[in-house]
């Protein structure tokens, strides 16, 4: 992607990276309307770039994926906004089409797991920046409750206020450089996946229904998740094979 191409879509990445600094805030630290799941803000970010069903594609797949992963204190791991709204974003601005994800392996199933792993790895990345913002947080706190003893309830109101900053500006620049990582770097390098590669990534998508199975047993007190997963991953790739029969037929 060329600069004038970028200068192209600079009104829908500005949006995107305003959209990544609410939806961050959304995750725990403000509103908590669940706009921040996967799903919602795959599409809500679709919507801007003019393609919603994209959006619905990468953040369905990401949801079914985190479903045991709810954001509820600092019980959820990984940074899902950021890369996730970056992604979409990239995809739409590259022309990509990632189709639905279980509509059956193909050269679409196989851009959707490709972007799966780019949402997976600035996710892992992600959680390093937000374990240090959790650390400076708890500074925040251990300062403005030295400033409550002082009879300064001010200096609480000043915390609370640089903590909320703090998270907003972290999901924009997650977002933004997802955005960049990927419309530069990642999708560019999907041409040179061998033949075996894509094959692999369109599969990929068809784990998501068995570790949402899985993770569901678990969450509700079951010890054999993994059994969930194996029996999800068997029944998610039959219908797979069933679709791409009919589809071939």
């Amino acid at each position: 992607m060329s600069p004038p191409e970028i200068a192209a879509w600079w009104p829908q990445l500005a949006a995107t990276v305003l959209l990544g600094a609410l939806l961050v805030l959304d995750d725990t630290a403000y509103a908590q309307t669940w706009l921040s799941q996967p799903v919602c803000g795959g599409v809500l970010a679709g919507l801007i770039w003019g393609h919603p069903g994209a959006g619905l594609a990468l953040g369905l797949t990401v949801q079914l994926l985190s479903l045991g992963n709810l954001p509820v204190g600092q019980a959820f791991v990984g940074e899902r906004v950021g890369p996730l709204l970056g992604a979409v974003g990239a995809a739409a601005a590259a022309g990509w089409n990632p189709g639905l994800p279980f509509g059956g392996p193909g050269a679409e199933a196989g851009r959707l797991g490709w972007l799966l792993l780019a949402v997976a790895l600035g996710s892992v990345l992600g959680d390093q920046l937000i374990r240090r913002e959790r650390v400076w947080h708890t500074r925040l706190v251990a300062g403005a409750m030295r400033g409550l003893r002082e009879g300064r309830v001010e200096v609480l109101e000043r915390a609370h206020r640089a903590s909320l900053a703090g998270v907003a500006v972290r999901g924009a620049l997650t977002t933004l450089a997802a955005w960049c990582l990927v419309a530069l770097l990642w999708i560019p390098a999907y041409d040179l996946l061998p033949a075996r590669a894509v094959a692999a990534l369109a599969l990929l998508p068809w784990f998501a229904p068995a570790v949402a199975i899985g993770s569901l047993v678990e969450l509700y007190g079951s010890r054999a998740g993994a059994r969930w997963i194996a029996g999800g991953a068997a029944g998610t790739l039959a219908a797979a094979w069933v679709l791409a029969r009919l589809g071939a037929s």
